[in-house]
């Protein structure tokens, strides 16, 4: 089984210098040096990727390696990597971290979930895989026996019953998804005119479009959904603290 907590998918050993995940299948790795890292990255054998780059900041540190986030990592990623530059890398920071990812999903699930009807199968396009976890989790112990019918995709291959789909990607202030590795899922379900909500519980992000700003219907953050030319206003909306978000 693939947890649903990002606390769980990811851990760094400072005193072994040693960085433990989960493979696709549920198994535990470890790595060594940075480069075995990587090599494990680029060949897509390994769960959460983006959690995995988090502990891979102070990873590559100890050895003596630059480590850069991909422009897909959720905010609390890059605050993560702002306050490693300047205070250093610590277990602690770690945490703190993935635990406010993990209430980000937690809430934009439950928010999400009210966009859909019990005769719905929602396609959930997710490559990270824990969004997917996550929302499943939730939608299992909100809605019990009216639970809609649910898949999880790492592909643009969206089934022909499919009514719903979501994807997790990153948005920018226009609300356009602006991870181009999504761009032929997102125009597949335009083309059949399905809903298509994206999943971003961080908020937007100032990068440039990959796909047009009416590709996406509406975004699911921890704070709310926008419509797309609305999600400007997510820094602006109540915020009672950098680790607590508010859904006012």
């Amino acid at each position: 089984m693939l947890p649903f907590r990002a606390r769980e998918c990811v851990q760094y050993d400072p005193a072994q210098r040693q960085l433990h995940a989960l493979d696709w299948d549920g198994a535990n790795v470890h790595y060594d040096t940075p480069a075995e890292l990587t090599q494990a990255l680029d060949g897509d054998r390994l769960y959460s990727p983006l959690l995995v780059h988090a502990a891979a900041l102070w990873f590559a540190a100890d050895h003596g390696v630059a480590w850069h986030l991909p422009a897909t990592a959720p905010d609390p990623l890059g605050t993560l990597a702002s306050r490693g530059s300047t205070e250093g890398y610590s277990p602690t920071t770690l945490q703190r971290c993935l635990q406010a990812i993990d209430r980000g999903y937690d809430r934009a699930s439950r928010l999400a979930i009210e966009l859909l009807s019990a005769d719905d199968h929602l396609c959930i396009i997710d490559r990270d895989g824990l969004c997917a976890n996550v929302f499943m989790h939730v939608a299992n112990q909100a809605l019990a026996s009216a639970l809609p019918r649910i898949s999880w995709l790492r592909s643009d291959n969206i089934p022909d019953d499919a009514t719903v789909v979501l994807v997790h990607t990153t948005v920018n202030r226009t609300g356009a998804p602006t991870d181009p590795m999504l761009v032929s899922a997102i125009a597949r379900a335009q083309q059949r005119t399905l809903p298509r909500y994206a999943f971003v519980p961080f908020g937007p992000h100032d990068a440039p479009n990959a796909t047009t700003e009416d590709s996406i219907n509406a975004v699911v953050t921890a704070r709310g959904i926008y419509r797309s030319d609305r999600v400007a206003r997510y820094d602006d909306d109540a915020d009672i603290g950098p680790d607590i978000i508010s859904l006012t």
